[in-house]
């Protein structure tokens, strides 16, 4: 087997060593052999065999001015790689980290058709729940899958479609257990770790701010500090020593490549945000997070994601796992760009050090991270699990489902706008009688909306339907039947009229006079139309519309709100927020309650194809449904058993079972029974009452 690897962080070189060991392990249990070759660190290029093309040292660059005085090294890198790629033809590419060089890599690896069989795996993938979030589609199309180490990524990429690995994390897994007798005994709080980083960028403006931060902290709690620093591998020592130099307030002792024995020994640190910061939470060192860098990097930094002000998200890990939703308020404490002064640092360090309830707050918030990790792996190796996983790829690579485009605000508004006139002139021609209309002979009611789809029609034909049957109405329903094919000739949504109320009599095309005269050669007491508000060619006795709250640059628009006027019955069917112009005659406007089935104990992984997707999941979580990933397709997509079974196999193996709605429901063999099928049913009859006053219906000549 041949493995492609590229692994230029330091955390990302340990990570790469385990999964690649676990690969060999499993692959040699085979009978087979690996050769391996790409870029990394130094437990990478120690491994037997590996064949290296640069060293990670030489790509440590962080900041956009930084890189840029490196732009020259970095393309010819990724030339010269791609041909190495080329060349050697690998079976697995695999990638950790650093996305901007990765990404460019692999588009020249995807478009020049090099290794085209090969499975492509990103590895510790983008930040892009922080910043860049446009990332998400170019791994989505460069990529077979990901690999994280963290729960809510699995979560996150889960949730839009992206084939995801996550057996835990390997680099945290054994901390503990490696550093259990050091845990038990930690130093007094005056000797502290200190992490400024592992790149040239970091140290350039990390160092420089520690001693006078140290000699702030050492003057306020009126003792002399001993500050810990790890060293990284690969990493000068002589840079650091230069300017960590000890004083009669700092003593400053070096730790060589031992990050985790110094923290498991301390109780508070100083260290830059990145994964050292949850290694020390995991290992109840209390950290102080901070980051610094150019000052032009800092501009644009803050500019991409509305700023170190304006983005008010958390950027510490140990905050993103405890969900804490404001960086100001996070748990542990966090200091960037022109917050990381050495006043403000001293200070936080001086409130981990004197607070002591402060302190036994954030201790319990360390066992909740860890708990995270621990209690999920305590029987198992997450580095084989992941390997496993990655070979299981190897032999059927996965594939992302499609990306369903999200249409900006001001697209919407356009869309609707330009829709609305249109059919705005259109009915003002049909009541001046340019257009021609087809009269319905049957009393007939037509369940329209404003908004195109997702209104919640279909649920209010079949309430009409189940009370005219009951007063013993021979009920015909007309459909456009979108989503009809080959396999499904009547659409999902006539199949779900049809499945809650069997007596209808069904005409579906999208002729609808041609529909409308099949029905009444069935001689229906009564026709009620799925859809229709806007088809002009034919005029029912009572029209009803659907509205909801949703904006008109939330949701295209097919008519303007005023059209309203033109029905002769108002629902609100979902939100409560109503506007006026739909509410103001009181007597005509009616707001749905609706009942819905219990949620299941059991967190679901939710499967559908519907025009609102977002308000159906809302709907349920605030009713208590655990909706942990969320697999949305087009309106009226069709489904395959396989994808269905292997969704529920995945959802069962991660404790959920699989959800569905009515509509998705009629679309699935009814054999994969073992589904969790979400239904709501309109609970108030008033609107009702009110329809079925109309002379149209309750005359019994009808």
């Amino acid at each position: 087997m041949k493995i492609f690897v590229s692994a230029a962080e330091i955390s990302s070189d340990i990570h790469a060593e385990k999964i690649l060991k676990s690969i060999q392990k499993l692959v040699s249990e085979n009978g087979d052999s690996v050769q391996w070759m790409g870029i990394g660190g130094p437990r990478v290029c120690a491994l037997p065999g590996f064949r290296s093309i640069e060293s990670s040292e030489n790509l440590r660059t962080m900041g956009f001015v930084e890189v840029i005085n490196k732009i020259s090294f970095f393309k010819k890198l990724i030339k010269r790689t791609a041909v190495e790629i080329r060349n050697f033809n690998p079976d697995l590419i695999i990638t950790f980290d650093y996305p901007d060089f990765h990404l460019r890599l692999i588009d020249i690896v995807v478009k020049e058709g090099i290794a085209p069989k090969s499975l492509r795996i990103c590895g510790i993938p983008p930040k892009v729940w922080v910043w860049r979030s446009g990332r998400v589609e170019k791994i989505r199309k460069l990529y077979h899958g990901v690999w994280v180490v963290f729960p809510f990524e699995k979560r996150f990429y889960e949730s839009l479609g992206i084939p995801v690995i996550y057996k835990g994390n390997p680099l945290l897994e054994t901390l503990t257990e490696l550093n259990s007798e050091i845990l038990s005994n930690k130093k007094p709080l005056e000797t502290i770790t200190v992490m400024p980083g592992s790149r040239d960028a970091e140290l350039k403006y990390h160092l420089p701010i520690i001693p006078k931060t140290l000699e702030l902290f050492s003057n306020r709690i009126g003792k002399k500090v001993t500050a810990q620093v790890p060293i990284p591998s690969g990493v000068s020592g002589e840079k650091i020593k230069n300017t960590l130099i000890s004083s009669t307030m700092v003593e400053y002792v070096f730790y060589p490549n031992s990050s985790s024995q110094s923290l498991a020994e301390t109780q508070i640190g100083l260290i830059k945000s990145g994964t050292s910061t949850l290694e020390a939470t995991v290992l109840k060192c209390i950290p102080v997070i901070f980051y610094k860098m150019n000052w032009l990097s800092e501009q644009i930094f803050r500019w991409l994601i509305q700023g170190i002000g304006g983005y008010v998200g958390a950027v510490g890990l140990p905050n993103i796992l405890l969900g804490n939703k404001n960086r100001k308020d996070a748990l542990f404490k966090e200091l960037l760009g022109p917050e990381a002064t050495a006043e403000n640092l001293s200070d936080a360090l001086f409130q981990n050090y004197s607070n002591l309830s402060n302190r036994a707050q954030l201790l319990d918030k360390c066992n909740e991270v860890r708990e995270l990790f621990y209690l999920q792996n305590k029987n198992s190796n997450s580095a084989e699990e992941s390997a496993k996983e990655i070979l299981q790829w190897q032999i059927n690579h996965p594939q992302s489902s499609k990306r369903i485009k999200k249409q900006s605000k001001a697209f919407i508004s356009i869309v609707s706008f330009v829709w609305s006139s249109i059919n705005w002139l259109r009915r003002r021609l049909v009541v001046i009688g340019v257009l021609p209309v087809f009269k319905v002979k049957t009393p007939s009611i037509l369940v329209g909306n404003l908004q195109a789809g997702g209104a919640g029609k279909t649920p209010i034909v079949i309430a009409l339907a189940k009370e005219a049957v009951s007063r013993g109405k021979k009920v015909a329903v007309v459909s456009r039947g979108y989503g009809s094919s080959k396999e499904n000739p009547l659409g999902d949504e006539p199949q779900e009229i049809l499945a809650a109320v069997p007596e209808v009599i069904l005409s579906v095309g999208a002729d609808r006079v041609l529909a409308i005269k099949k029905a009444e050669l069935q001689k229906p007491d009564l026709i009620i139309f799925d859809d229709g508000f806007q088809n002009l060619s034919f005029k029912c006795a009572l029209n009803l519309i659907a509205v909801t709250d949703r904006k008109r640059n939330e949701v295209p628009y097919r008519d303007f709100d005023s059209e309203v006027t033109f029905a002769d019955v108002v629902i609100g069917t979902k939100g409560s927020k109503f506007r006026k112009v739909f509410t103001e005659e009181k007597e005509n406007f009616f707001k749905i309650d609706w009942n819905w089935n219990n949620p299941t104990q059991k967190s679901v992984w939710l499967l559908c194809a519907i025009a609102d997707p977002q308000e159906l999941i809302n709907f349920y979580q605030e009713r208590g449904l655990k909706i942990e990933r969320a697999i949305i397709k087009q309106d009226h997509s069709e489904y395959k058993s396989d994808e269905v079974k292997k969704l529920m196999i995945e959802a069962k193996e991660n404790g959920c079972i699989l959800a569905i709605t009515e509509k998705d429901r009629v679309k699935i063999p009814s054999h994969l029974s073992d589904i969790y099928v979400l239904s709501r049913s309109i609970r108030n009859r008033d609107w009702i009452d009110y329809i079925f006053k109309f002379k149209l219906i309750k005359d019994e000549s009808c």
